[in-house]
């Protein structure tokens, strides 16, 4: 099954694609292969993405829905549907007892401000029943090797989309660069040299392409990393040919800038970053330490350094 855009971007174990892990040895792999077609900015290659994703949705006879958490990446997400011009459904998630709230504040915000009360629906989730002992969330960790409870009650509102036919889109997927620093390296106090940069493309957060796989539906777990056009326009943008050429002094990843990247292409509003879980720290810690006792050794990372990660792309 595709998990991107003529699967494009490919991962599994020791250089074999969309397996499964069978030995704790095993080893964390991906490729992504030169497929960039046009110098597209991000935002137009997002406004491609989401034509390409809404046809093989409207072929599989399925809508394309949207999960949106508040946060930025999601509200870029949403921006980019509008843009395409395509149809899209929203769902959201609220915790139970307003766990969530900090979150559901900015989606009401942008839900009003653009006038979409039409196209989104709210799943209600009981956060305690979930993460208890006999609740789903054992069994979405099960499925897909997952350490992270925090990640468990996407799969879960994935699901209900899919029940629905719905082909579920996840704003997530953009490229996470680190500066491969010296282990003595004190931020400073040490001189900030001209380290290579890496992408480092994490396991752990594969584990929703792998529920898509296990439930065997089409969808898009990353929607930034749907087609290598998106890739690399973001890679290639100026604030981060900045950074991985050094010239932000201090930044040591992608992460610090990201609000920052967003801004070269689109506008929107401020807000702290949220897990969503920040009022949940009793109810998710219990099975905390017991997912990462049993999967925690699925958290390794696969690095590709950045100039190297653009000539293939490119094609070169």
């Amino acid at each position: 099954m595709k998990l991107t855009h003529n699967n494009w971007f490919q991962f599994g174990y020791n250089n074999k694609w969309f397996v499964d892990r069978q030995h704790t040895s095993d080893q964390w792999t991906a490729s992504y292969t030169n497929k960039v077609k046009s110098d597209l900015n991000f935002r137009e290659a997002n406004n491609v993405a989401f034509q390409l994703l809404f046809e093989e949705a409207n072929t599989l006879d399925k809508t394309v829905v949207l999960l949106y958490s508040g946060g930025i990446d999601s509200e870029i997400m949403l921006m980019a549907a509008k843009d395409s011009g395509i149809d899209y459904q929203i769902v959201n998630c609220i915790f139970s007892n307003n766990l969530n709230e900090h979150d559901q504040e900015w989606v009401r915000k942008y839900i009003n401000q653009n006038n979409l009360s039409h196209l989104i629906q709210y799943y209600d989730l009981d956060l305690s029943a979930f993460f208890a002992k006999d609740g789903q969330s054992y069994n979405y960790a099960r499925i897909t090797n997952s350490c992270f409870p925090e990640m468990l009650t996407t799969m879960w509102l994935m699901d209900k989309v899919i029940s629905k036919n719905g082909f579920p889109v996840i704003g997530s997927g953009e490229p996470y660069l680190v500066k491969m620093i010296p282990a003595n390296y004190r931020a400073g106090y040490t001189q900030y040299y001209n380290d290579e940069w890496h992408l480092h493309e994490k396991e752990s957060i594969a584990a929703w392409y792998r529920f898509l796989r296990y439930r065997q539906s089409p969808g898009a777990a990353g929607f930034f990393q749907y087609t290598a056009d998106q890739y690399y326009s973001y890679l290639t943008s100026p604030i981060i040919v900045n950074l991985c050429n050094n010239k932000l002094i201090g930044e040591l990843s992608s992460l610090s800038i990201k609000t920052e990247s967003y801004k070269q292409w689109y506008k929107f509003e401020e807000r702290p970053k949220y897990t969503g879980f920040e009022y949940s720290h009793d109810i998710i810690e219990s099975i905390k330490d017991e997912l990462h006792e049993i999967y925690g050794h699925n958290r390794q990372i696969f690095r590709t350094e950045y100039n190297k990660l653009v000539s293939t792309l490119k094609g070169k």
